[in-house]
């Protein structure tokens, strides 16, 4: 098992990525993944819970953000929600367990994990993961990374017959996350899907396979993936001036539409990567460094209201007062620490989403399906369009 300042190259909090694309694991031990500050105070979040067992009370010290001791708060409470259901008592609950998988002939995957509960009466094991995260849910249900975790948990209680996944989530989710598996499922996931994912990772030909999914936090996409690359390339004209034309190479509208996607993530990418290199102060024939442009703004406000007020414009015409909207209203009470679970769902209960512009999305996306409108639909069956038109 590796030290503690080592990080496994076939990790299990990107177990997603690396199942999609085989050659991801490997490329990313070479290139430096940078942190951010989102990432840094999720750490300290989950420092302070995990301090909270011993000290019963919150370290705020290195919190940089207000939202922070909200959401440390609830996730507490979420966890301690799951603790009580499946009855797992204090003395028989750990913090910052440090697990392997060296019974499953992966002796350089492991990991550490957030909290690990067993009832030795059900014989139930419980995996919890702290997300602090509001942009991206994770879904519990076949968690990966959780899964991974959960083979390395049964060297500790050998005897467990079901394992329970839990996600907490606070910023995202009232609730906790809770899915529930048995032993002989999770040995059977790693025979068929962990295992050979991890053979096909070791290949040196492994292949690059771009994605939505396993590009979003892939230190090698943003370094510059060949896969990327070449894709890339392949749509791209041969000079600014020539016509773009898709090669469909026989490809339907949705395959089409699959590899867009991908190929935007690229372009993404690209940007980012050529603004990068201009700010390091390398040459980027034909492009230069600007600022864009802002919003204009009063120079003096109070000044320009005086100008506004003597052109006879009264005050409500001068001064512009609406509610905030709910997003606005989340993240101000998260930031003073009163957007607890009960105000949250109480704030739903009282919003509503109008319908926007239709769009195309993939058959997996969760919202439900737009109806078109077929006018002979409505007519009498022997009445036909023709007929009116």
């Amino acid at each position: 098992m590796g030290t503690p300042t080592e990080h496994s190259w076939f990790s299990a909090s990107a177990a997603e990525r690396n199942f999609l694309c085989p050659a991801a694991a490997r490329s990313n031990m070479n290139v430096p993944n940078q942190s951010s500050i989102y990432a840094e105070q999720g750490t300290d979040c989950h420092s302070s819970c995990e301090a909270y067992d011993i000290t019963g009370r919150i370290d705020t010290s290195s919190f940089t953000e207000d939202w922070q001791e909200q959401a440390t708060k609830d996730a507490i409470t979420q966890r301690d929600i799951v603790l009580h259901k499946l009855n797992i008592k204090p003395r028989n609950v750990q913090n910052e367990v440090r697990v392997d998988l060296d019974a499953f002939s992966m002796p350089d995957v492991f990991g550490t994990v957030d909290v690990v509960g067993y009832n030795p009466g059900t014989r139930n094991l419980l995996i919890l993961d702290y997300k602090f995260g509001q942009g991206v849910p994770v879904s519990v249900k076949n968690n990966k990374q959780l899964l991974i975790y959960a083979l390395g948990c049964l060297a500790l209680h050998p005897e467990t017959v079901n394992v329970i996944l839990s996600v907490v989530q606070p910023r995202v989710y009232a609730e906790p996350q809770v899915w529930e598996t048995t032993v002989e499922n999770l040995k059977a996931w790693y025979a068929t899907m962990l295992f050979p994912a991890y053979q096909a990772s070791q290949k040196e030909d492994a292949p690059y396979v771009v994605g939505d999914v396993q590009c979003r936090w892939c230190a090698t996409a943003k370094a510059g993936c060949p896969a990327q690359s070449e894709k890339l390339m392949d749509m791209l004209p041969a000079t600014k001036e020539e016509t773009v034309t898709v090669k469909t190479d026989g490809l339907t509208t949705g395959e089409i539409l699959d590899r867009l996607s991908t190929i935007e993530v690229a372009i993404k990418q690209y940007r980012s990567n050529a603004l990068q290199s201009a700010l390091n102060g390398e040459d980027v024939e034909g492009y230069k460094l600007v600022h864009k442009l802002k919003r204009a703004t009063w120079k003096d406000a109070k000044k320009a209201e005086g100008m506004l007020a003597r052109k006879k414009l009264k005050q409500n015409e001068r001064f512009k007062m609406t509610l905030l909207t709910p997003p606005q209203a989340k993240k101000l009470l998260a930031s003073r620490g009163t957007l607890t679970p009960r105000m949250l769902g109480a704030l739903e209960s009282n919003i509503t989403r109008g319908l926007g512009d239709v769009i195309l999305a993939p058959n997996s996306d969760s919202r439900p399906d737009y109806v078109l409108f077929k006018p002979e639909e409505m007519l009498p069956e022997n009445v036909s369009l023709d007929d009116i038109l």
